[in-house]
């Protein structure tokens, strides 16, 4: 989000460009669209792959008169998808940009200044790019848990293990006060739950009533105790009536732990 707010801004300022929305995360109507204005304007849709609305966006920028131009952002496996909508409003093509994997030097770049951030040991900034070269996110993760937990390095010799042992403390860390009015078991049941079936609605209480019968001791109250204490902790973000686990990674982790087994 921030690279896409930076390119926005980074664009010239003319006519063509005009103003620039960031759409929001809540689904958007026609009257939200129509509301905007006259005039030129460029509109910056993230985690397209996540949006109900995408074909809205589209049809607006499609008319003439409403003078719109579209960022669109998505994950990779979302691209046949947005392709389809598109050329449903006659787009036979667009400029793409993909954002490729950082350099192994960026790598080493980034991990050592989020170890000397965290006031962790720059020393193992080459072995902790190396671990999780495919991830920058986890990178800097590791940074914090190295830094913050005196993890040993020897973690570091087996990426498997350190990414686990990331994704672990990254759990432990982030209910760590849900922890505090509900047991640790309650609050893991329900990220399985979410990580499985996400994005989840909770516009009613169905999906908590299965939860609640597969999981006796986990009460409905309690369900919306954990999903106000994920959202504190930045773990759990809403996008219209729908919630996720955020990042995508951790989500990741908990599925594989949960679900699959070692052989």
């Amino acid at each position: 989000t921030r690279l896409l707010k930076a390119l926005a801004e980074s664009l010239p300022s003319s006519p063509y460009r005009g103003r620039i929305y960031f759409a929001a995360r809540e689904s958007a109507s026609s009257k939200d669209l129509a509301a905007i204005g006259d005039g030129p304007k460029l509109i910056v849709c993230d985690d397209s792959h996540e949006r109900e609305d995408l074909a809205l966006f589209f049809n607006f920028a499609s008319i003439p008169e409403n003078q719109t131009h579209l960022i669109i952002a998505f994950r990779r496996y979302a691209w046949s998808h947005v392709v389809r909508q598109a050329h449903g409003f006659k787009v036979s093509s667009f400029p793409e940009i993909r954002l490729s994997k950082l350099p192994p030097e960026s790598v080493k770049t980034l991990a050592k200044e989020a170890l000397e951030h965290y006031q962790g040991n720059p020393v193992h900034a080459e072995q902790l790019a190396e671990a999780t070269r495919d991830f920058p996110l986890a990178t800097v993760m590791g940074a914090q848990v190295l830094a913050k937990n005196s993890t040993h390095p020897q973690f570091l010799l087996s990426h498997d293990e350190f990414h686990t042992e990331i994704m672990r403390n990254v759990i432990m860390e982030l209910t760590s006060q849900a922890n505090k009015a509900l047991p640790f078991t309650d609050v893991n049941a329900f990220l399985g739950v979410l990580a499985l079936l996400q994005p989840i609605s909770l516009a009613n209480d169905a999906l908590l009533t299965v939860i609640e019968e597969i999981y006796p001791e986990l009460k409905k109250r309690d369900c919306w105790k954990i999903i106000d204490y994920l959202l504190d902790a930045g773990m759990l973000f809403k996008n219209g009536n729908k919630y996720r686990i955020s990042p995508d990674l951790l989500a990741d982790f908990i599925v594989e732990q949960i679900c699959i087994a070692p052989d």
